[in-house]
């Protein structure tokens, strides 16, 4: 993998670490209040991480292929369609918090400015801006992307 396309890779998962959305999907968990709160986030990245993650990296890294070929020469066919089903589960769960947290901010300004809200409306919008991405080029997004993870990045600190 060359130089250009590894740097693209960071900046693609920094800039899924520093999100916007994900800054703001944290607030989502606030009315738990503190203690219950903070264990909802260590349960969840205990689950994540050193149940899946860490094993399927530590997998892929001694075998030297990717993590999918590593976790199914252990899991087999059946493992492979199990991770593949938490991980499609788990990104239609992060898609739909970040459609409801862009819908909030899109209601916000359009009451603003034309004293309209709807939340089916602007999810609808937020959800066909995103198959429209999904259907796009990626070759260009892939440049956007990483302009804007370093602009967060420096908004960051």
């Amino acid at each position: 993998m060359g130089n250009t396309k590894l740097s693209g890779l960071f900046l693609l998962w920094i800039g899924a670490a520093i999100s916007i959305a994900e800054i703001v999907t944290g607030t989502l968990i606030a009315p738990l209040g503190w203690q219950v709160g903070l264990m909802a986030i260590i349960l969840g990245h205990v689950i994540g991480c050193f149940v899946f993650l860490l094993p399927a990296g530590y997998l892929s890294a001694q075998q030297n292929r990717t993590a999918i070929k590593a976790t199914k020469t252990v899991f087999g066919e059946s493992g492979v369609t199990l991770f593949s089903l938490l991980n499609a589960v788990q990104l239609l769960g992060w898609t739909a918090v970040m459609i409801v947290n862009a819908q909030l901010a899109m209601n916000g300004i359009a009451k603003s400015l034309f004293h309209y809200q709807s939340v089916v409306v602007m999810s609808v919008i937020v959800a066909v801006m995103i198959i429209i991405w999904l259907l796009m080029n990626h070759n260009w997004l892939f440049k956007i992307n990483n302009v804007i993870v370093v602009l967060l990045a420096i908004g960051w600190y």
